[in-house]
């Protein structure tokens, strides 16, 4: 298990993550109570989406790295919608803001995903689109946090979500031919 800033793994049920903040490891257990709602918590519209390019011929996943949870820390892009902002934009921009990729097609709708926040502080639901692009690189807006890392579709890494990662492998055969029949939508 890699464990260079944080670590990740499932045991009983449970996905742990983990990190160090200023010496002190951190670790949050997430069970099936993060997909609980609890009374009281603030509704949170968020927005992302499963961006894919070809390589060769392998379907290729765009996932960020939390970088303070090391190589333990990969989510699919996404995050809030703002006011007066559709969905689809939203994640147009989270996507670029956290991985520098911003020459997408949309190619369809992946789902909606509902939990609460990593901060447990709101529930959150995030829409999930699915994307193609040749771009393998760009320019991430905030890369002390974030990073940028591109896995097969079928070999993805330890994932923070649990949630996240089974929308991936559910859909993968979905995500494939879609990828495959798009592949001239993608600017070249």
């Amino acid at each position: 298990m890699p464990s260079l800033n944080g670590a990740s793994e499932r045991t009983e049920g449970k996905w742990t993550a983990s990190l160090q903040k200023k010496g002190v490891r951190i670790v949050t257990v997430i069970d099936e109570s993060w997909y609980e709602r609890i009374d009281g918590l603030r509704d949170r519209t968020g927005s992302g989406g499963v961006v894919t390019r070809l390589d060769a011929e392998a379907v290729l996943v765009a996932l960020v790295k939390e970088v303070e949870l090391g190589d333990a820390g990969y989510v699919i892009p996404k995050g809030g919608v703002e006011a007066e902002e559709s969905i689809d934009a939203a994640a147009l921009r989270e996507i670029a803001e956290e991985t520098g990729l911003c020459d997408l097609t949309l190619i369809g709708h992946l789902g909606v995903l509902a939990r609460q926040s990593f901060r447990r502080n709101c529930w959150q639901t995030s829409h999930y689109g699915l994307y193609v692009t040749t771009q393998i690189e760009g320019e991430i807006i905030d890369p002390a946090n974030y990073g940028l890392a591109w896995w097969p579709l079928r070999q993805l890494p330890p994932m923070i979500w649990p949630d996240e990662r089974q929308l991936i492998a559910e859909n993968a055969d979905l995500i494939d031919a879609a990828v495959r029949r798009n592949r001239g939508m993608a600017s070249e």
